[in-house]
């Protein structure tokens, strides 16, 4: 409802569309302004909004609630854009139908990064949002590069990101993913990443190859509390591995990153080719981390891979050291035997290797007051009885 015509100052003089209210006002640093939204479906068939909304700092956008604001690209292109960006706040939302499907000879088109909102440059809040069925090359859900928002009590699921096709070769060797960070520093908290699928596999003859299901982290060292990462899958197509290595993940996918969980749950996710968490120099701390019932292998051709994931092969020096303490890693015993195996004799003898200690380790592991004992834990809550 509203017309673009109004004044915005009220309810019943409520403009029709976002665009409409952002091109009216005039936000400062110590004059915030808040666009109120009613309980209803932005898009282009019912309000005729034009997306991406093209966030401004100084600005909160606030729904009426997270199932009861929506706002619904309708495949047009990312729902919201986040450009230079300070002071503001996005809640109370659903962001959905983020996305446009590209002629496959696109090379790095705006549109291939974040489904659901993209971040630049920007610091600002999103809070009490469901971001679900959206898509992208690289960041399904968010695509984030050079931010540091506070995120907290967001549902992200539903997503999908990948190349479906043959993809140019300028894109080659890229990470897909949910939730792209580079060189970005999120403080997350109360998040759930659920159910989201990476479909179609980066593949060039010889070289290693990249995508996860859950997040990808380049050079970026977020803080994780309170967080669920569970039943994401990558669905990859048919390749002749015999001159590459396919490395992906499930869950995380780190590459110079050094991120903190603390109270996470990582269960359930599928990887059709790699592990469920994946370290290049890489050093997170994990914290009252449950990991379990995870699964990750390279098909039927290939043996299933355990959680971590350590090879010299094709990735020289990628040594990686992960603090883990009080944590569980249980249930994903493959063809290498334990929960985390080091593929090559020679990595157990050089730096990389984690430091586990005061947890339950499948297969056991050597440290203080590590145990390898059933965690019994209560069926599909993984909470201990």
């Amino acid at each position: 409802s509203g017309d673009d015509n109004n004044l915005g100052t009220s309810t019943e003089q409520a403009f029709k569309t976002i665009q409409r209210a952002l091109e009216m006002i005039a936000p400062e640093d110590d004059d915030p302004v808040a666009i109120n939204l009613t309980a209803e479906r932005f898009s282009p068939s019912t309000s005729g909004e034009n997306f991406p909304i093209r966030m401004m700092s100084n600005v909160n956008i606030i729904g009426r609630g997270k199932e009861a604001t929506i706002l619904d690209a309708e495949q047009t292109g990312i729902v919201i854009s986040v450009y230079n960006c300070k002071n503001s706040i996005i809640s109370n939302l659903t962001l959905t139908g983020g996305g446009k499907e590209l002629d496959r000879t696109t090379s790095y088109d705006s549109y291939l990064f974040g489904g659901g909102v993209r971040l630049y440059e920007s610091n600002i809040t999103l809070s009490n949002l469901n971001i679900r069925n959206n898509y992208a090359w690289f960041g399904g859900a968010i695509y984030m590069n050079a931010s540091n928002p506070v995120m907290k009590n967001i549902d992200i699921y539903d997503n999908t990101a990948g190349f479906l096709q043959d993809i140019p070769s300028d894109v080659n060797q890229s990470a897909g993913c949910i939730i792209r960070l580079y060189l970005s520093n999120p403080i997350m908290s109360g998040v759930t990443v659920r159910d989201n699928i990476y479909d179609g596999a980066i593949y060039d003859e010889g070289l290693g190859n990249m995508d996860c299901a859950g997040l990808c982290l380049y050079k970026s060292n977020p803080i994780m509390m309170d967080m669920i990462i569970k039943n994401n899958s990558t669905i990859n197509h048919e390749h002749d591995y015999s001159d590459g290595i396919y490395y992906g993940a499930s869950a995380l996918y780190l590459v110079d990153s050094n991120p903190s969980l603390t109270n996470v749950l990582i269960a359930g996710n599928k990887s059709s080719s790699g592990n469920v968490v994946f370290l290049s120099y890489s050093t997170p701390t994990l914290t009252n981390v449950t990991i379990s019932n995870n699964t990750a292998n390279y098909g039927t051709s290939m043996p299933v891979l355990p959680v971590f994931h350590f090879t010299s092969e094709y990735l020289d020096n990628t040594l990686s050291n992960p603090t883990v303490k009080n944590t569980i890693i249980w249930d994903h015993n493959g063809d290498y035997g334990g929960d985390i195996v080091f593929v090559d004799d020679e990595l157990e003898n050089m730096d990389g290797a984690p430091i586990i200690s005061y947890s339950n380790i499948g297969g056991g592991w050597g440290g203080e007051g590590n145990i390898d004992v059933d965690p019994q834990f209560i069926a599909n809550e993984f909470t201990l009885q």
